[in-house]
């Protein structure tokens, strides 16, 4: 969803929640609304970030995307191997 000043003047994209504190985490600043090329850069780059720290085994578990840590603030996917 949109997030916008009371001026009207566009602030970034948001998701909704009615659970958390935080019930509008912005995770977009960007004029044009996200689309799916956006989720997929955001989910290459935590698989990226966890290559690089040596977190990411195809044959293990980690997060993608961790919320915050990765830039989707309120957006966490478990990542779990198939035995």
């Amino acid at each position: 969803m949109a997030i916008e000043s009371p001026q009207g003047e566009r602030l970034g994209w948001s998701l909704y929640s009615s659970e958390p504190k935080i019930r509008v985490p912005l995770f977009s600043r960007a004029d044009e609304q996200p689309d799916a090329a956006f989720w997929k850069r955001q989910h290459a780059r935590a698989i990226a970030a966890r290559r690089r720290m040596g977190l990411f085994d195809p044959r293990g578990a980690c997060r993608l995307p961790a919320g915050d840590a990765d830039l989707v603030p309120g957006l966490v996917i478990d990542h779990h191997a198939l035995v």
